[in-house]
């Protein structure tokens, strides 16, 4: 069992729509990281710091789009370190 709090999606969802007039910016290296620090900062006031978000390159050509990579494993975290 993953700690002691289940992780709930229909109550736990992360807000896909920004509030706010600007369009949210995911695909930069400025807006992966962003995201990246979002989203950790929503698993670990879950109680859940073991999970992890990081920012790389997707296109080494052109180095003009980035992603987030995380340790979730199948969409949860993965076990706290006995």
């Amino acid at each position: 069992m993953l700690d002691d709090k289940p992780y709930r999606p229909a109550r736990d969802l992360v807000p896909i729509v920004p509030s706010g007039p600007e369009p949210r910016d995911a695909i930069s290296e400025h807006g992966a990281n962003r995201v990246a620090r979002e989203l950790d900062a929503w698993w670990h006031a879950r109680g859940f710091s073991q999970v992890q978000h990081w920012v790389v390159i997707a296109n080494a050509k052109t180095g003009h789009l980035w992603c987030v990579r995380t340790n979730l494993v199948n969409g949860l975290p993965p076990r706290a370190p006995a």
